[in-house]
């Protein structure tokens, strides 16, 4: 047994899935020449160090960071290994295990010449030698843990796979979006400035910032800002240290594009917001049709800048879907462009885009999800009845999934609607899978987060509602409004009332944040706040009723509806 290999292996597991492990390799002859023990390395180890676990008497195993991992299902496979040895090498979890192997090697050849020299007893090498042993799961956990920053030692936030549902995170107690920070590579990309002279160009440039905020949010290493938040600077003079702030990011991306008949000029640059460092910049001559080759190239080139490593095949992950015509391209930036207004008008104008999308390239995924988003929309607002948009949306979700079954806005328009018609299992599946493909699509997590508190699973919703408000620091009503509710579902009435007000002081015509803030006041105790509130929403709407309140009732558990519909009728909300 005298050449045995021992393996140290420190592993990271979750309830019931092993990830992986990271490994430094002895020999059993390089332990008994160090310490001059004949007892065998993973004995003497087992005897030693508490919590050592001995595997066919060659194996050591160290348990660590042990997640309950909730209604999360982690994805199996060479895909999920493929992740977590980019989430090792982007902690530097090898480059940490390398070096303190190389400098206890070093240490050990050190204390056997110098230590005996010194008359010091013979037990002390072994000692020394155990030391630096049991040194190297601790070095390695403070690797996985812990990262170098120009600011000191920070805790790394970031899990395997930017999936916190189920995890044990907790907060501070300080504003949401304060508590929500913390993520090392963070980037919000602003709205380029259109140079081109001509106001009708302004679709274009919108249309690539949204192309690059779709292909950087398909990186596992990115958390990207979503559009929502980032296009209220839009025609702004912006100062990058303030929007860093507020937005709670460390990179910005700025540009300006210059289209004339044929010939496109980009030029964007990626700024540190703390020091507002120019970290990269470039500018890019292109002919129209070499827009997707120049969108791969800023990509990829933003990717190499904020040092985002990307294990083998990882490059064309974030490759996504596109047209292939000119003319589709025209067709996909117009119908965006319209769709953003959230006017009735120019909603109905992106339809008949996505329309004509459709009509060029019928073997694309793009044309069906983006008229699913723009009919969804038009049903959450009431400008279409669940008769006519529901049976839309179906087809079109069914077509977008037939091309590509994996794209992550044709995942989260059947999340949607799987709720909307009651089927909580499909539209839960639906959205799991939106997340694992595109962990830094906000919208993604909040369709998890909407159908896991329809469902029930309360404290999971709340993270997901949680992370989809880091990644929309500029929160949408709707979502304010389920935040508050998941919050309020969970007893939590303090935080349900502090979300709904922040809506309300926002958007202080929207109803649902008055009738959701009385449910909570009246839920918490408080009768006289909750009367107030109901009664300010029959002064926006006489015609208000718990029965509008409550139809339709989308929960699992029908109850939950029907106590906050007890709360408003005592405040003083008619029935019908």
């Amino acid at each position: 047994m005298k050449n045995d290999i021992i393996v140290v292996v420190l592993h990271d597991c979750s309830a019931d899935v092993r990830f992986g492990s990271v490994a430094v390799i002895l020999t059993q002859e390089l332990w008994m020449a160090a310490s001059g023990h004949k007892r065998p390395l993973a004995t003497e180890l087992e005897r030693l160090v508490p919590g050592v676990i001995v595997r066919h008497r060659l194996v050591l195993k160290f348990s660590a960071n042990k997640n309950a991992c909730g209604s999360c299902t982690r994805p199996a496979g060479k895909s999920y290994m493929d992740n977590l040895f980019s989430e090792l090498k982007r902690r530097k979890v090898f480059r940490v295990a390398a070096f303190y192997a190389a400098a206890a090697w070093v240490l050990m050849q050190i204390a056997d010449v110098v230590l005996p020299a010194l008359r010091f007893p013979d037990w002390t090498v072994t000692v020394v030698v155990i030391a630096l042993i049991v040194g190297l799961p601790v070095a390695v956990t403070v690797a996985w843990i812990f990262d170098w920053t120009p600011a000191g030692l920070k805790r790394d936030s970031h899990d395997i796979d930017s999936n916190p549902i189920g995890s044990a995170e907790k907060y501070p107690s300080d504003s949401l979006l304060d508590r929500l920070a913390g993520h090392e590579k963070t980037l919000a990309v602003l709205p380029f400035s259109n140079l081109s002279g001509d106001p009708e160009q302004e679709y274009f440039s919108d249309g690539l910032v949204d192309d690059i905020i779709t292909d950087l949010s398909l990186i596992p290493g990115l958390l990207v800002i979503s559009r929502h938040s980032t296009f209220t600077y839009k025609a702004k003079a912006v100062d990058v240290r303030v929007v860093g702030r507020d937005l709670k990011v460390n990179y910005l991306l700025q540009g300006s594009v210059r289209r004339s008949d044929d010939r496109l000029r980009v030029t964007a640059q990626l700024v540190e917001c703390t020091t507002g460092e120019n970290i990269w910049s470039k500018r890019y001559n292109r002919n129209s049709e070499d827009i997707f080759k120049l969108q791969d190239d800023l990509t990829s080139e933003i990717v190499t800048a904020m040092d985002v490593e990307l294990v083998s095949g990882e490059q064309g992950r974030y490759q996504r879907k596109r047209y292939r015509s000119e003319k589709a391209g025209e067709a996909l930036y117009k119908g965006v462009f319209h769709h953003y207004k959230f006017e009735r008008d120019a909603v109905n104008t992106a339809r008949r885009y996505y329309e004509e999308l459709i009509e060029l390239e019928p073997d694309s995924v793009l044309g069906y999800v983006w008229l699913v988003s723009a009919w969804t929309f038009a049903l959450i607002v009431r400008w279409a009845t669940p008769e006519k948009a529901l049976p839309i949306m179906k087809e079109n979700i069914d077509k977008a999934l037939a091309i590509d079954g994996s794209d992550p806005q044709a995942l989260i328009g059947d999340s949607y609607y799987s709720v909307l018609c009651g089927d909580l299992d499909h539209a839960l599946e639906a959205a799991n899978k939106a997340v694992q493909v595109a962990p830094s699509i906000e919208e993604a997590w909040f369709a998890l987060g909407w159908s896991q508190m329809l469902d029930g699973a309360t404290d999971s919703a709340i993270r997901c509602l949680e992370r989809s408000a880091r990644l929309c620091p500029v929160v949408r009503t709707v979502n304010w409004g389920v935040l508050g509710t998941a919050y309020r579902n969970a007893g939590r009435y303090e935080e349900s009332i502090e979300t709904f007000k922040g809506c309300i002081r926002r958007f202080p015509d929207f109803i649902y944040g008055h009738t959701g803030l009385a449910v909570a006041y009246g839920l918490s105790g408080d009768d006289e706040l909750a009367a107030k509130e109901v009664a300010e929403v029959l002064r926006q709407d006489p015609t208000y009723t718990i029965e509008r309140f409550t139809n339709p009732n989308l929960y699992r558990d029908k109850s939950i509806m029907e106590s906050s519909a007890r709360v408003l009728q005592k405040a003083g909300m008619p029935e019908r």
